[in-house]
């Protein structure tokens, strides 16, 4: 059987596939998904011009702070895609650790503003300052946060909780000191607006900034948060795991993925009045597996009781013995071919034990890049490893009554929960939010979950006055999507809100498809949503043809 052996590469989003998950999508390609997304956004008219004479280490390590040390300074010239820029790396001492590594990009042109570049996943990857916004002009910072490994490993938490730490929130806390101590240093010139930006763990990243250090930034980009980990993270793919491998017979192959995802696409494409090859909002599909029950032998054309069971288990709330719900169900979205199989289910079945049980091979410290789906990384590292601090960690033996107090201990230090955003909304700071209603990484619903806890905390009213929530149908995790409009500029509309005021209602986002622009359309500050009001005859795919409107 072959594996899905994962090795990251980079630290920033490449241009994402848009192609459907199957056998052959290369681990690169697939990984993006978890990393920081990097959006675009046009800088200013005015911009300051640096003395690139003063990109060396002597220079600028007199501005750094005291347990910041430079490695290098570099004048990187200019490409097609990027500004020239000093590049300059180095070393964070923190408690307990000297590990942390950490860049900064310096363009020669710059536009007065700094953006947080995060890392999704275990953030391990190496830093890389060459986000979209350096070629927007903006100076740029990024972090391994302390430890290296890649995005699926977190290995690195066994009996170090200082790591954890680092990991949790203190790691890009401190990059974002020794950044703007350098930027301001080598312009000679104080930083005229600050953005955190984020998706996956990137998202839970800019939250637990806001939430723990106020005062640090004017805006934030919250992309699919991971927002309570490992509580969140850890319950929902192990509920995803229990459904597709309690029971021998319930794991789907790529072929009956795709007869699912097509199948739940029929039944719900037309329900914003559209078929136009997305669900809108997945909530409102109500589809029933059973329909797709097997009536003979077994095929690619039908699904056998263990996996309509699966189905069920899967697209259920997840609850413990007390009725709690500790996993809100998984939405069937129609575009389950673009990431089920990566995400969930693992492009090759299971070994079958000798007792009947499905036995997925799982992430071992030894080997912590490989494992049968990539949701095994997630509940091994965030919940035995990280969670227990237990390097023997097995996933059957999670007790979901008496084992979601050992989680606490590490949401401490990791997540994202509170709603108590006054002292960062005090000073005018904004935040965007966005998330895929296709995603099969992180459930959209949990975004959703949040925004309704600030309303309940704040009101509408006020809430609206700081956050506006986009809800992209189609999109998958961060990006892609088979036909998702999943390339909006989230950076721009926010700098629009902190210049005008005016919060957006729309962003206008496209889908890419070998380069071409395909399709338009709106996406809607939550709850309002895109409906079709262009004349007869008018293109669905040109967002001009669509209005944000309350949902009917």
């Amino acid at each position: 059987m072959s594996l899905l052996t994962l090795t990251v590469e980079k630290n920033v989003v490449d241009e994402m596939s848009h192609a459907h998950a199957r056998p052959g999508v290369s681990a690169r390609r697939m990984l993006g998904v978890c990393i920081a997304v990097s959006v675009s956004a046009t800088g200013p008219a005015h911009a300051l011009t640096a003395n690139i004479a003063n990109c060396t280490v002597p220079y600028l390590q007199s501005f750094a702070p005291s347990n910041t040390h430079l490695t290098s300074a570099a004048i990187i010239n200019a490409t097609s895609t990027l500004p020239m820029y000093c590049r300059v790396d180095g070393t964070i001492d923190t408690p307990n650790s000297t590990a942390l590594t950490f860049s900064t990009g310096l363009p020669t042109v710059w536009n007065e503003k700094f953006v947080m570049l995060t890392q999704g996943g275990f953030a391990g990857n190496p830093p890389n300052p060459e986000g979209g916004s350096l070629a927007a002009g903006y100076a740029t910072g990024s972090t391994d946060t302390g430890h290296r490994g890649g995005s699926f490993d977190g290995s690195f938490s066994i009996n170090h909780p200082d790591l954890i730490i680092d990991f949790g929130h203190r790691g890009n806390k401190v990059t974002v000191n020794a950044s703007k101590a350098l930027i301001v240093g080598y312009y000679q010139s104080a930083i005229k607006r600050s953005l955190l930006v984020g998706c996956s763990n990137g998202g839970r990243s800019t939250m637990i900034h806001a939430q723990r250090y106020p005062d640090d930034f004017d805006g934030y980009v919250v992309g699919a948060p991971a927002y309570a980990w490992p509580g969140m993270l850890g319950l929902d793919f192990h509920h995803s795991n229990l459904a597709w491998f309690s029971k021998a017979g319930s794991w789907l192959s790529p072929a009956k993925v795709k007869l699912l995802s097509d199948a739940v696409l029929a039944a719900c494409d037309a329900n914003d009045g559209l078929a136009d090859a997305v669900i809108d909002d997945p909530r409102k599909c109500s589809f029933d597996v059973r329909t797709l029950q097997c009536r003979g032998a077994d095929s690619d054309s039908c699904l056998t009781l263990p996996q309509i069971a699966a189905v069920q288990l899967y697209s259920s709330d997840l609850k413990n013995s007390y009725g709690d719900t500790v996993s809100p169900h998984w939405l069937l979205n129609g575009d389950e071919v673009a990431g089920l199989t990566a995400w969930k289910l693992g492009a090759n079945p299971p070994p079958i034990a000798a007792n009947g049980r499905p036995e997925p091979l799982v992430p071992t410290i030894a080997s912590p890049n490989t494992a049968q789906a990539f949701s095994f990384f997630f509940e091994y590292g965030s919940v035995g490893w990280q969670g227990f601090n237990d390097p023997n960690w097995y996933w059957r033996n999670f007790n979901l009554d008496k084992d979601l107090n050992y989680l606490a201990q590490v949401d401490g230090m990791t997540s994202a929960l509170s709603t108590n955003l006054r002292p960062t909304v005090s000073h005018g700071a904004k935040f965007i939010f966005y998330h895929g209603w296709a995603d099969q990484a992180l459930n959209p619903l949990r975004t959703i979950m949040y925004y309704d806890d600030v309303v309940e905390r704040f009101g509408k009213q006020h809430t609206d006055s700081f956050m506006r929530v986009f809800m992209v149908p189609g999109m998958q995790h961060c990006t892609g999507g088979t036909v998702a409009t999943d390339r909006a500029d989230y950076i721009g509309a926010l700098e629009q809100w902190l210049d005008t005021g005016v919060a957006p209602t729309r962003i206008d986002a496209p889908h890419v498809q070998g380069g071409v622009t395909t399709r338009t359309r709106p996406l809607c500050a939550y709850p309002l949503v895109a409906r079709f009001t262009g004349a007869q005859g008018a293109s669905i795919d040109d967002a001009a043809n669509f209005s944000c409107v309350a949902d009917q």
